[in-house]
């Protein structure tokens, strides 16, 4: 009965942090569409692993929204690799 709901909040969680990781793609290309920056400060905007261009580049914009789907996709992350850390453990 517990791995059934293992199972189902693992395979949740994974298609959660899919649809957060594209959402939070086409914020940074949203951010870099709207500043006022060269080609190249929008390209590592949109490219650096790790939301570094964000916060490199947007310092004075304001990234709660950010902030806050970054979380959930850590949270999201972490649920999904729940199961196969239960089962390492398990053996």
């Amino acid at each position: 009965m517990m791995l059934r709901y293992l199972t189902f909040i693992t395979i949740n969680s994974w298609y959660l942090a899919l649809l957060l990781a594209v959402v939070l793609f086409v914020y940074k290309i949203a951010l870099a569409y709207s500043s006022e920056y060269k080609i190249k400060e929008k390209l590592l905007i949109v490219l650096l692993p790790c939301s570094f261009g964000v916060y490199i580049y947007c310092k004075n914009q304001k990234l709660k929204t950010y902030n806050v789907l970054l979380i959930m996709l850590f949270v999201s992350t972490f649920l999904a690799s729940a199961f196969m850390f239960y089962v390492l453990l398990s053996k």
